[in-house]
């Protein structure tokens, strides 16, 4: 999250301040990842080599039978958590500039710096507490967050928008943190990658898929309606994923106590 944070803010440094900014990010991330290369190829092995080395490569995605109502439950709200991110990172430039009245690249990036300091600070928050309540939480701050940085937007007040974000950040920390921490005790050992990898195909197309919808709706309809009807979309979200949460936990709960009084 930090990392996010550092990376929204140096983007936007390099858009103000920086000569040829499309083109220079490209270079300094270049330069990093070949870094990052060599430092990587001098680390000393730890796995002992075996055939397969290229089969290994090929993807593999599973969720484990017991591991799939737990996942089903959490999917709302972790698609709601992830279709905000995509927000921030596609329409919060656009809808800041229309707010502000300035095309400033500083205002997108501390948008973005908000909403992942923020839920980085919410994981270490949450980090000891149960993963049903580290959800939950995450839950009611998207509910809270999302109305405020929309009424920001609506009445053209840049701070309240930020307020919004920040508290819409403690949804984005806690509540990854909650529905991964739901889930993958659930799972093997050896089951664990699967399990993540599908978890991960569906944050990121939920990161994705709706931000390019709302793209596509921007160019048809104007750009305030579209961030309404994309909050109003995370918000609908969150309610349908703490319904299912609650009843699955509740039955879980309801099971723990018929067993109790058999014995």
């Amino acid at each position: 999250m930090a990392s996010m944070a550092l990376g929204a803010l140096g983007t936007s440094a390099l858009v103000q301040l920086a000569p040829a900014p499309l083109h220079l990010v490209f270079a300094i991330l270049l330069a990093a990842f070949a870094w990052q290369l060599a430092l990587t190829w001098r680390v000393p092995e730890t796995a002992v080599r075996r055939p397969g080395a290229l089969r290994s490569l090929l993807p593999s995605i599973a969720v484990p039978p017991r591991a799939r109502a737990e996942l089903l439950a959490v999917t709302p709200i972790n698609v709601a958590l992830w279709a905000l991110g995509g927000f921030y990172l596609s329409l919060m430039p656009s809808l800041l500039a229309r707010v502000t009245g300035s095309p400033s690249a500083w205002f997108g990036g501390l948008s973005v710096a908000a909403l992942t300091l923020s839920g980085g600070a919410a994981i270490l928050v949450m980090r000891e507490h149960r993963p049903l309540l580290a959800l939950l939480a995450g839950a009611v701050a998207l509910l809270a967050g999302v109305p405020i940085l929309l009424a920001g937007a609506n009445l053209a007040l840049p701070w309240v928008l930020f307020g919004g974000s920040l508290i819409a950040g403690l949804s984005f920390g806690a509540g990854f943190l909650g529905a991964v921490r739901s889930i993958m005790p659930l799972a093997a050992p050896g089951e664990r990658a699967g399990l993540m990898a599908a978890f991960y195909v569906e944050s990121y197309l939920a990161n994705s898929l709706p931000a390019i919808l709302a793209g596509f709706m921007a160019r048809r309809l104007d750009l305030l309606t579209v961030a309404n009807l994309y909050g109003g979309a995370i918000v609908l979200l969150v309610l349908v994923g703490w319904a299912l949460t609650l009843r699955r936990h509740r039955r879980a709960l309801g099971l723990a106590r018929a067993t109790v009084a058999t014995r």
